[in-house]
């Protein structure tokens, strides 16, 4: 197969002598080794070869997408894309896509050793891992696992030329445990860009334990009361608002929920947040977004005042505003969006165990993000996984718990962040104490 810089470029090239003003070509090609866990046995497994080639075009202010998933079918998805540029209607916010740029460089994308490891260990693996988690017949295990292997290409009629190439693994061992007519769930994740990070061993362990300690779960009192979130559930969660109120290309349309607060206080004076995409090995890092602008360290949150809204070129432009290097694509067909990286949330003052101790009434949510409803502010997430606790102490787990708030408040009621920090793929994390959260329950 030829060189992808070189089909990338000789695509922009015919772009161009067709006429378009501004031609861009994204390739993306990923060998992926893939299985699953069904019923406590792996079950089925292929080694796939996906990817393909995306275009855009603009001809003035006009813009045309193709795709194809064929290498060299690459000038009929420019041509494709020219065609439907020259009919599409005029986009009075386009101004340009990016130019060249200096590109910093990302340690730890591409590990040898995991790129080179084959199904049979990675399988081997696996089975060990299942072993672990299957403590008795009363454990049921699922999950799956997949290796992959991606070099991505940009290339633009601006200057564009960027190229990375990166290892990286993901999945996770989940495991159902049956005690009489009572049933949990545990789960962890398996994540990371080198081939130490894969101990699947340790990965069964830690999700039956979670079963186990989740058994005997039951309602509560409908209350508003304290919820506390451990690690992954305080990333994911703040990773969620986050995304979604400074989206620069929503803060443009106005249904962003933190538009207009830049300089604004609109978290707790203990929340400090930043964007990250040069950790070394993270899971999200790279050394420009997936329009070849560029990528660089950004502040969000700095002691509860709003500092930036993520950006790609075209949010960017129309927002008056730089260009962060924020662009992410879904896949090579998409157009990009803004989208963070490495999340990075200080640390505070706290012990995880005087945060659980200083709490009157309240729940502890592990491994389960707030998420908001659709483009509203509210959030109402039932508690997958949590506890209930009554003066400083873990009572027991938790079932048919709902907990309801707006994401505003879920921000500015943050009255307790730990010191301790896990580092999950790239971002870190501590724990976090909401106040005043609505809770729902069966009881």
């Amino acid at each position: 197969m030829a060189n992808l810089v070189t089909l990338a470029k000789k695509g922009v090239e015919y772009g161009a002598t067709l006429g378009a003003d501004q031609v861009e070509v994204l390739i993306v090609n990923e060998k992926q080794i893939h299985m699953e866990i069904r019923k406590s046995s792996l079950k089925g497994g292929d080694i796939l070869e996906v990817g393909g080639a995306g275009v855009r075009i603009y001809i003035g202010k006009s813009l045309g997408l193709a795709s194809t998933t064929r290498f060299k079918e690459i000038n009929d998805a420019v041509k494709k894309a020219y065609a439907l540029a020259k009919g599409s209607p005029e986009d009075p916010y386009f101004k340009s896509l990016p130019s060249s740029g200096k590109y910093r460089t990302v340690r730890g994308l591409y590990d040898k050793e995991l790129a080179a490891v084959t199904f049979e260990s990675l399988a081997k693996n696996m089975m060990e891992g299942i072993k672990e988690a299957s403590l008795s017949k009363d454990y049921t295990v699922s999950g799956g696992l997949t290796k992959s292997i991606r070099e991505q290409v940009i290339v633009n009629s601006l200057g564009v030329e960027a190229r990375t190439r990166g290892a990286a693994i993901s999945g996770s061992i989940g495991v159902k445990y049956e005690k009489g007519t009572d049933t949990s769930l545990g789960y962890e994740p398996i994540n990371g860009r080198k081939l130490k990070d894969f101990n699947p061993i340790s990965t069964g362990k830690i999700a039956a334990e979670k079963a186990k300690s989740r058994i005997g779960a039951k309602k509560i009192s409908s209350a508003v009361m304290d919820v506390i979130l451990d690690h992954k559930s305080t990333l994911g969660s703040l990773a969620s608002f986050i995304n979604s109120g400074t989206n620069g290309l929503s803060v443009a349309l106005g249904t962003a929920f933190f538009t207009g607060k830049i300089g604004e206080k609109v978290a707790a004076k203990g929340i400090t947040i930043k964007d990250d995409p040069f950790v070394a090995s993270g899971m999200a890092s790279q050394s420009f977004d997936d329009e070849g602008s560029p990528s660089i360290k950004l502040p969000l949150i700095e002691k509860g005042v709003l500092k930036n809204y993520l950006t790609d070129s075209y949010s960017a432009n129309r927002l008056g505003a730089k260009n962060n290097g924020h662009g992410t694509r879904v896949s090579f067909i998409s157009k990009p969006s803004p989208s963070i990286s490495n999340l990075i949330i200080s640390p505070g003052r706290w012990n995880t165990d005087e945060i659980i101790k200083e709490t009157k009434k309240g729940i502890l949510i592990e491994d389960s993000a707030l998420t908001l409803q659709g483009a509203s502010t509210n959030i109402s997430r039932m508690v997958d996984n949590g506890y209930y606790i009554e003066n400083g102490k873990i009572i027991h787990p938790i079932k048919n718990t709902m907990v309801g708030l707006t994401v505003f408040d879920a921000f500015i009621n943050i009255n307790a962040i730990s010191k301790e920090i896990e580092e999950l793929w790239g971002s870190k994390t501590p724990n976090i104490r909401i106040t005043k959260a609505k809770i729902s329950s069966g009881q």
